[in-house]
């Protein structure tokens, strides 16, 4: 089909995969994170909840708000770059929470870092093929991310099981480490556009 032979072309292939590393990354941080804090703060479902909130005021208000200015501004590359950075940086530092303020801090970065992130890739995706390809590209962006969000949740329970059989003391350190390294692989693809 003519969507196959476009995603064969570098342009949309690269935002695909990224966007497939990008949500398996951030999947696996919502399915594990809760168990990360109640285990690492003794937090739980309320306070997890407000966490989620606020990470969702935040996404809404950078995506609602904010998000075309800085497309305007600085281009879907350039925030793709900096929010997969963000999100990666965000996901190594988390481990290392050992107060509230500094675990506020870490989530604060991962909900910057993903809001930076989608929506470019989609505008991005949707500038690389025809007016006629568009839905069918956006189709294709929402099945990479339903992929992904199987992939993450997955991913990030054998890993922290990994965490509690081997390194208890560092519970979080290898699912977190792993999403982080997967961001940076979406990084560099999105160097690469």
């Amino acid at each position: 089909s003519a969507l196959m032979q476009q995603m064969k072309q570098r342009p949309l292939g690269i935002i695909v995969v990224a966007y497939f590393f990008t949500t398996v990354a951030f999947s696996l941080l919502t399915a594990t994170y809760a168990l990360f804090t109640e285990r690492r703060f003794g937090y739980n479902a309320a306070q997890n909840g407000y966490l989620f909130a606020g990470q969702g005021l935040l996404g809404a208000i950078i995506q609602g708000g904010l998000l075309g200015w800085l497309v305007k501004a600085f281009g879907d590359k350039k925030l793709v770059i900096t929010g997969t950075l963000a999100l990666a940086a965000a996901l190594f530092l988390l481990p290392m929470s050992t107060t509230t303020a500094f675990l506020l801090w870490t989530t604060t970065g991962v909900a910057v870092g993903h809001s930076l992130v989608l929506a470019p890739l989609n505008g991005l995706a949707s500038k690389s093929v025809d007016a006629a390809s568009q839905g069918r590209v956006l189709g294709l962006m929402q099945s990479a991310a339903s992929g992904a969000r199987i992939v993450g949740p997955v991913l990030g329970g054998w890993l922290l099981n990994y965490d509690v059989l081997h390194a208890e003391q560092a519970f979080g350190s290898t699912a977190y480490s792993a999403g982080g390294v997967v961001v940076l692989l979406a990084a560099v693809l999105a160097l690469a556009l």
